[in-house]
Parts: C-alpha cells; sequence; structure tokens
C-alpha cells in the first residue's frame, strides 16, 4: 500500500519544527542558568580565594634577616619577630604576623613578588626600623631541594620600592609589576651600596624614573636634607653615650656633653637608637615638625 508523499510530509514537518525549537529554548535557558551561576561566584570571589596554590606555582622558603643591631637594645634577649607581607598573582595583598622562624610560601613561578618583613620588635615605635625582605625570583636560590630566598635589609629596601611601584602605577598593579620586573634591581643594589645614607634615598624620584622607564644613575641619590636639633635636659642622656643609625652598619655619633645635638636628616623620619633610648626626628616639607627622645623603660 502506498501513502502519498503530499500528505505525509506537510504533517511531520511542524513537529520538527517545535521539537528543534524547543531544544533551542532549553539550550538557551541552560547557558543563562550557567551565566548566572558564574556571575554569582564573581560577586563572592575574594583575593583569598586566589591565593591557593595553583599549577604555576612553585613553593619557596622565605628565610629571615639577620637581627637588626638597634633590635638588642630595644628589646634585649627578645626573639625578632615580623610581619610578612607578599602579593599574589592578582596583585592581592597578604599579611601574616608573628613571623619568628622561616615561613614557606606558594609563590607564581618566575611572576615579580616583593616579599617584605616589617619588623614588630619594639612595637612602640612602629615604622622607626626599616624593612627587610628581597624580591622574588630576582633574589631567589636553589639549596639542595628547596627553592630560598634569603631576605635583608639591602634587598629590602628593593621589595619595598617595588611594592611602592606597582601601587603607584596609573594603569594598576600588574602594570607597575610589569615595569618593576624589567628593571634591574641587582644594579640597583651595587648603586644604593655607594650611598652614604641609603634611608635618605630619595623614593619618589626614583619610583618616577622607574615608572618613566628612564632611570640614570642620578635618580640614585640621596634626597635634600636640611639640619635638624635636639636639646636634652641636663643629664636625661648620659655623655658619650652611642647612639647608632635605623640603617645597619651606618655610623652613628656619640652624646655631646652640651646636651645639645645637631645634624642633617631627610624628609620623613630619622632614628638614632642608644642604650637606653631612641632619638626620633621628623622633617615634613623641608622643616623640622618634631623631635623627642624616648626612653626603652616607657615601652613596658
Amino acid at each position: 500500500m502506498k501513502y502519498p508523499t503530499s500528505v505525509c510530509f506537510p504533517r511531520i514537518l511542524p513537529c520538527l519544527v517545535s521539537m528543534l525549537s524547543l531544544l533551542s529554548m532549553l539550550s538557551m535557558l541552560s547557558m543563562l542558568s550557567m551565566l548566572s551561576m558564574l556571575s554569582l561566584l564573581s560577586l563572592f570571589q575574594s583575593c583569598e580565594l586566589l591565593n591557593v596554590p595553583f599549577a604555576g606555582t612553585e613553593r619557596v622558603k622565605i628565610l629571615l634577616p639577620s637581627p637588626h643591631p638597634a633590635l638588642s637594645l630595644l628589646a634585649p634577649g627578645t626573639i625578632p619577630s615580623y610581619t610578612l607581607r607578599w602579593y599574589d598573582v592578582a596583585g592581592c595583598r597578604h599579611e601574616q604576623a608573628g613571623i619568628t622562624s622561616p615561613v614557606i610560601l606558594d609563590l607564581s613561578t618566575s611572576m615579580l613578588t616583593p616579599v617584605l618583613l616589617i619588623p614588630e620588635t619594639g612595637s612602640n615605635h612602629p615604622g622607626t626600623l626599616p624593612c627587610a625582605g628581597a624580591l622574588y625570583p630576582v633574589h631567589a636560590g636553589r639549596k639542595n631541594t628547596e627553592i630560598v630566598l634569603e631576605t635583608g635589609w639591602n634587598t629590602g629596601m628593593a621589595a619595598s620600592l617595588t611594592e611602592e611601584i606597582c601601587l603607584s602605577a596609573s594603569e594598576g598593579f600588574e602594570t607597575g609589576r610589569n615595569i618593576a620586573a624589567h628593571f634591574n634591581w641587582m644594579r640597583f643594589l651595587e648603586k644604593l651600596s655607594r650611598i652614604s645614607d641609603p634611608l635618605a634615598l630619595d623614593r619618589k624620584r626614583f619610583r618616577e624614573a622607574v615608572l618613566a622607564g628612564k632611570v640614570t644613575i642620578y635618580d640614585i641619590t640621596e634626597g635634600e636634607k636640611i639640619s635638624v636639633h635636639f636639646s636634652a635636659p641636663n643629664g636625661t642622656i648620659p655623655q658619650d653615650a652611642p647612639f647608632i643609625s635605623a640603617w645597619p652598619d651606618q655610623e652613628g655619633f656619640r652624646w655631646p656633653a652640651s646636651d645639645e645635638l645637631s645634624l642633617m636628616a631627610p624628609e620623613g623620619q630619622t632614628c638614632f637608637y642608644g642604650t637606653n633610648g631612641v632619638i626620633v626626628f621628623q622633617v615634613e616639607k623641608g622643616k623640622q615638625v618634631c623631635v623627642f627622645y624616648s626612653p626603652y623603660s616607657l615601652q613596658d
């Protein structure tokens, strides 16, 4: 028995069109549902999630610096402690306080990462000591089966400047990181060692030169200094008492018999540590705005 094709296909065709339309609608609904889920996830995504180890990272052992000479004066017999700060692949900042021994971090392989160690000891005078640190992978090396990052005070200067460059880049952290990654930081440390007072480095000038891609040896120089003065009441500070600088191994001075001190200080905070207390000078916009002497006994 033969069925006329002109009768069967007209009946089947509308069914096929309806089925195809239904499948298309279901597919679109599925895609919209997936996009909605991804949008919700992005709303709740945070830097903490981005710090989970993933492919392309390596475990790096962060070694602590040699104790700053001032720590033996600020807190004799105390194990130095630090706040550890570093940045992940997305430029998110992470911190861990109370660090007293080496730490293992998962860092993005070969991505320039400033690792800083901010001294916590003598916390009643925050910021009076420079931060230690280093740059990964610039200062990293391999010891046996481990990748280690040896931190220090010189390399800490490079790390803190890199942090400033990344955070001040007009186009964002990643742009700043890319610019800093192409700078010769080993050469910078060579030039820094020739400066009599590394803490007096003109950081603003250097930072802007790196971001502009036009660094010269003249950009690695001390900023302008002014004459600052301090007079202590008679007998407050023992005559001839030695004071050391906040920068390790830099020459300090001995307290004069006149109980009056004059020296040159750069913009910002300048500190000197004695046997019994610390002298702090504060210079802002080329003027001395503050100076004080704080005995260590007052820190307890």
